[in-house]
């Protein structure tokens, strides 16, 4: 005999009663599905970076300039973490950014006890308008981290050290039907994306490839190159080819590798800040994330840590010419002096009334020198043609002799006149004539 389900003694809801459990059961689930636990992000890098304008503009300032100006020692500040699907706050991210002297690096041991290391991760910051100071300042602040995180030894740390490298192994990017462009990269957050699925407990990870996380400090590292749509400026003013570009990336995707660490490239437009913002949730709290990796645009790189590998950064060489990948970054991207620009000389314009006075004693104070210079100089043409010229030797005008106006006709001697003196009277008597009233 089949038995009746029994009744369920509670008695349901009715009216106003049924609405208010509805609504504290969504709140109960809501509260323990998006209750964020305590978290810091360090932010690291050099003098004028822009570690401070990153940070602004991640809280949707336009510019330092719009709150406070930058501290010295440490500044502390936070970052709204919002719902992906209804742009709820979850909570907020602690910041804390450190002076690029390293006299502060001190302060760690206070900013980052050991008990909470693990509840950390860091953003470094570096300037790609000033490329040769790239693989220094990453190496410089990657080593104060690893020299900080060194001397803790904690089971937190160690467990969030194995966590980062199955996360590394497990990595998996978002199908490219559920990403869209709209964060600037080649793909962003889609509300139904997933986490990567972890391997089986039973299941041996697979071994790191020769070079990938060789160092794990135990916490998430972020690289950000700032200022990368200065590249046009590196083109014009430091002759910056793609081949220097690609050797650039090349050598921070093989440092932030080792580190297992992510790179993003971020310019003053903005357009990878909200994946740079969804990319720090995931990686911090572990909030699903489904950008895309982006090394198509060489001012919109995009690598999250797990994805690249030896392989795909040596597909850059095939830009190279001069470069090879085993070259010093200091030897081929070396510090240079800006071109100066062409200058291109003028005339110098003189006014028309100065040039008249530099030349006034040249040309004569009055007309009437002017006038008598130049009947000089017609006569010394003239003197000059008569005596060169053989005609006037050989062969003399038979007819009448040349008389100038306003003196008598010569009238030659019957023993045949001295011609020297026939001329010499001639050019007398041109001279002695007065000079032409103006």
């Amino acid at each position: 005999v089949a038995s009746m389900p029994m009744a369920d003694p509670t008695p349901a809801p009715s009216g106003g009663d049924l609405w208010q459990a509805i609504l504290r059961d969504v709140a109960a689930q809501t509260s323990s599905a998006k209750s964020l636990p305590a978290k810091t992000l360090l932010v690291l890098g050099e003098e004028g970076a822009g570690k401070t304008d990153l940070l602004h503009r991640l809280q949707g300032k336009k510019s330092v300039s719009e709150t406070y100006g930058k501290g010295t020692g440490i500044e502390f500040s936070f970052l709204d973490v919002k719902d992906e699907d209804s742009e709820d706050s979850l909570g907020r991210l602690g910041v804390y950014v450190l002076d690029a002297n390293l006299d502060f690096k001190a302060n760690l041991q206070y900013l980052v006890p050991d008990a909470s290391a693990a509840n950390f991760a860091a953003l470094i910051v570096v300037d790609m308008s000033q490329p040769w100071t790239l693989i220094s300042a990453l190496e410089k602040w990657l080593h104060v981290l690893d020299e900080h995180y060194a001397g803790i030894e904690s089971a937190e740390l160690q467990a969030q050290r194995a966590k980062l490298v199955a996360d590394f192994q497990a990595f998996s990017e978002a199908p490219l039907d559920r990403a869209t462009s709209s964060d600037g990269a080649d793909g962003s957050a889609a509300p139904d994306e997933t986490k990567p699925a972890a391997p089986a407990a039973d299941t041996p990870a697979a071994p790191l490839e020769e070079g990938a996380f060789v160092r794990n400090i135990g916490i998430p590292i972020i690289v950000v190159a700032t200022k990368c749509d200065l590249s046009a400026q590196l083109e014009r003013e430091r002759d910056y080819r793609q081949e220097q570009f690609d050797f650039i990336q090349l050598h921070l995707r093989t440092l932030c590798l080792r580190w297992g660490a992510a790179l993003v490239y971020a310019g003053h437009d903005g357009r990878t800040l909200p994946l740079l913002a969804k990319y720090i949730s995931h990686r911090v709290f572990g909030l699903s994330f489904a950008g895309r990796a982006n090394i198509a645009e060489r001012d919109s790189v995009f690598v999250p840590s797990g994805w690249d590998s030896a392989k795909k950064i040596a597909l850059l060489t095939e830009s190279f010419k001069t470069y090879h990948a085993d070259d010093p970054f200091e030897a081929r991207i070396a510090v240079q002096a800006p071109k100066r620009p062409a200058v291109i000389e003028q005339d110098e314009v003189v006014d028309e009334q100065d040039f008249l006075k530099s030349i006034q004693g040249v040309i004569g104070t009055s007309g009437r020198e002017a006038e008598a210079r130049k009947a000089s100089v017609s006569i010394h043409k003239v003197s000059s043609s008569a005596v060169a010229s053989p005609r006037l030797e050989r062969k003399p005008v038979a007819s009448a002799p040349l008389v100038p106006v306003g003196t008598a006709p010569l009238t030659p001697a019957k023993d045949g006149p001295n011609k020297s003196e026939m001329l010499s009277k001639f050019f007398a008597n041109l001279l002695t004539k007065p000079a032409a009233t103006p």
